[in-house]
């Protein structure tokens, strides 16, 4: 990476004018009526009707394959009650997530897509690691989900930089997300204010291997966006060479476990899919 990338990188991280995206209100509201002892359908639908984009989606989703929707139904209330407060949090935050969140140049508008749906798919596949760990899912599905969300935040801080740089390679590119995206990341799940295991996963993700007591999210992000990045049309993730990841044996996963989460890829990416 340049030293000039570098430096006006360091100095946007360490000054006043890092800027963070928002978190739609609508999704912070979900977030925090699901987590409450008293929610119920009709508040939590209520909040979706604020943000007609969220909620049509919403919407949509409940009437997917995903959900078992044999009868279509038009209330949110009724979508609200179908997908179940558990998992709805977790679809307003891959709706807003998957969304136009991150603003970045039209170049760089393919690489923001794929990341889009590569996030999803770690999201899915982090909730099955965690159900075969016994982990927290809910949790797992928003570490995996959001492990790369600091990449289109640097990726719009670097159309700034390219301002007095001059134009990016796609290797510098590459290799300056790879060195910042994680600690722009747990910035922006500071921000948002989602729980701790989240931030401490994402913070801790490229180098827990070097950490006496890593937090157990970081490695099922390694693992989920492992799975992630194997699959695709036509592409499955092969167990066998994932089995000798240092992921794997932090989670205790026997080698039928693995496969079976392997296994589940096509299901995973239609799910996907319809989520997108």
């Amino acid at each position: 990476m340049p030293a000039n990338v570098r430096r006006a990188v360091e100095e946007r991280l360490h000054g006043d004018d890092l800027e963070l995206p928002l978190l739609p209100r609508v999704a912070t509201e979900v977030m925090r009526l699901c987590g409450s002892s008293d929610a119920d359908a009709k508040a939590i639908s209520d909040v979706l009707h604020s943000d007609p984009a969220i909620a049509g989606n919403v919407l949509r989703i409940s009437n997917s394959a995903m959900f078992g929707g044999n009868q279509q139904i038009t209330s949110l209330q009724q979508a609200v009650s179908r997908i179940g407060l558990a998992r709805l949090t977790e679809v307003v935050m891959a709706i807003s997530t998957c969304s136009k969140l991150f603003v970045v140049s039209e170049e760089w508008q393919p690489i923001v897509g794929d990341l889009r749906e590569r996030s999803l798919l770690a999201g899915l596949f982090a909730r099955e690691v965690a159900r075969t760990a016994r982990m927290n899912v809910e949790t797992a599905f928003l570490q995996g989900l959001l492990h790369a969300m600091g990449k289109p935040v640097l990726m719009m801080m670097l159309h700034e930089i390219e301002l007095s740089v001059g134009v990016l390679s796609i290797d510098v590119l590459g290799a300056t997300l790879d060195s910042y995206h994680a600690r722009i990341g747990a910035r922006l799940a500071e921000k948002w204010e989602l729980a701790q295991p989240i931030r401490d996963a994402i913070r801790a993700q490229d180098d827990w291997t070097a950490q006496a007591e890593p937090p157990s999210g970081a490695p099922l992000i390694q693992l989920a966006a492992l799975l992630a990045s194997a699959t695709g049309v036509d592409r499955r993730p092969e167990a066998s060479e994932l089995q000798s990841d240092a992921s794997v044996e932090a989670l205790n996963l026997y080698p039928d476990e693995l496969e079976a989460i392997a296994a589940m890829s096509e299901q995973i990416l239609e799910m996907a899919h319809q989520i997108l």
